[in-house]
């Protein structure tokens, strides 16, 4: 039997916008998480496991009116330690608040969380 102990982790993400014309824009993005958990084994020994996880991402919005647009993104994870693949698609409708800013709402039909630091929901649809 193993018990979780800790977890360090660094997470550096980089994402692109490009704006084609005024109507479609199209983006991607790139996440990696550099942790190590530590494990307490039954023998009361620690053990220190290593793993590296991967997001990628391709999104596509498109300007149906002035202020409001609709985004399609496919993304991947990857993960060093279980070798496993994950992907899957979201979509979103988002109002434009001023030149740089918008918000939205959306669906993650995936089975993951883009968001690196809760790695271990795997069950992350919605």
């Amino acid at each position: 039997d193993v018990d979780y102990q800790d977890e360090t982790s660094q997470i550096i993400e980089v994402e692109a916008i490009y704006s084609i014309d005024q109507h479609w824009d199209v983006g991607t993005k790139y996440a990696h998480k550099d942790k190590q958990q530590a494990f307490e084994r039954a023998s009361g020994a620690n053990e220190m496991v290593k793993s590296d996880i991967d997001l990628y991402g391709l999104s596509a919005s498109y300007r149906v009116m002035k202020e409001w647009d609709v985004t399609g993104e496919y993304h991947w994870k990857t993960d060093t330690l279980n070798d496993e693949l994950e992907h899957g698609a979201l979509v979103s409708v988002n109002k434009h608040i001023g030149e740089n800013f918008k918000m939205g709402i959306g669906y993650n039909f995936s089975a993951f969380d883009s968001d690196l630091t809760n790695d271990d929901d795997y069950d992350a649809s919605g």
